[in-house]
């Protein structure tokens, strides 16, 4: 399991072994509740900037593109 604290920088959010975050991992890297994020991905998603999925009731965010929209650079510049 990755250490909250890795999860306050972009490597710290690419070293997670999946290919999407879960709301608890986006909100620790943007100083966010994580409750806050859900809401907002079911009133509004297109407000967050990155795109969402949830499945059986589970928010699901796909991890690259939430890398690139908080720093602007693609996958192949992190990894």
């Amino acid at each position: 399991m990755i250490d909250k604290k890795e999860l306050k920088t972009i490597e710290g959010i690419a070293a997670i072994p999946r290919e999407f975050i879960f709301a608890e991992e986006a909100a620790a890297f943007t100083s966010q509740n994580a409750q806050s994020i859900r809401i907002q991905a079911k009133e509004d998603p297109a407000k967050l900037g990155y795109p969402v999925s949830v499945c059986n009731g589970v928010l699901m965010i796909p991890k690259w593109p939430f890398i690139a929209f908080w720093t602007g650079i693609g996958r192949e510049v992190v990894s």
